[in-house]
């Protein structure tokens, strides 16, 4: 059902295509309604899922080839669920997309109006090839604080660890080219750009709240 208690399952590349179809919902097909429920829900990954077979893939934005990031900037939706990778590994993630701003596994990340952290955990990506322009990492590109819910700073990276190739202009990070929150986690990357630039995260946003501090560890 997609609630934090019966998350879907990810268990095939297949799986995470369909995830980041519901993203680009106009050209797909989908309603926003329909958008909007798999946008916000929440995942397990249950198998190791090789992503090598989307490498050469064209996206239908024209934004370049490789996996399509879920939650785009371009059609406006942001992914404010949580996926939980438990303890499996997606290996051979690649995307060329010179041109797009927000590319990583997940594109476009926003705070939830949930009382409980929007969290990406357990997440392990392995020789990643990414390249992108502005706000580009590994689990997702860009976190918008203001993008869907207002400044909750509830999105979390928690026990990742990427390795790989990160590339893009300005923004770009092992992890996340923007974060808020980030614990114990890693990565093993050579990670290249021109301004804003981190092993980690490419940018780290202060917390504006203050029962509720940034943490990076």
């Amino acid at each position: 059902s997609g609630t934090s208690d019966d998350p879907y399952q990810i268990e095939t590349l297949e799986h995470l295509q369909t995830l980041s179809a519901y993203g680009d919902y106009e050209t797909q097909g989908y309603t926003a309604d329909t958008m909007q429920h798999f946008m916000s829900a929440h995942y397990k990954q249950i198998a190791d899922i090789d992503a090598e077979p989307a490498a050469g893939e064209e996206d239908s934005d024209g934004f370049g080839t490789g996996f399509q990031p879920i939650g785009t900037s371009e059609s406006e939706t942001y992914f404010t669920g949580s996926y939980d990778g438990n303890g499996y590994t997606i290996s051979n993630l690649t995307m060329t997309r010179e041109e797009q701003s927000g590319v990583g596994l997940f594109g476009f990340v926003a705070d939830t109006v949930q009382s409980s952290d929007a969290i990406f955990k357990n997440i392990t990506l392995k020789n990643v090839s990414i390249i992108g322009r502005h706000s580009v990492g590994g689990i997702f590109g860009r976190y918008d604080r203001y993008g869907a819910t207002g400044d909750q700073g509830n999105v979390v990276i928690r026990n990742a660890r990427v390795t790989g190739t990160v590339k893009g202009e300005d923004g770009v990070g092992g992890l996340a080219g923007s974060a808020i929150k980030i614990e114990d986690s890693s990565t093993d990357c050579s990670v290249t750009g021109t301004r804003g630039v981190g092993g980690l995260v490419g940018s780290l946003f202060a917390k504006l709240a203050e029962d509720n501090e940034t943490v990076v560890t």
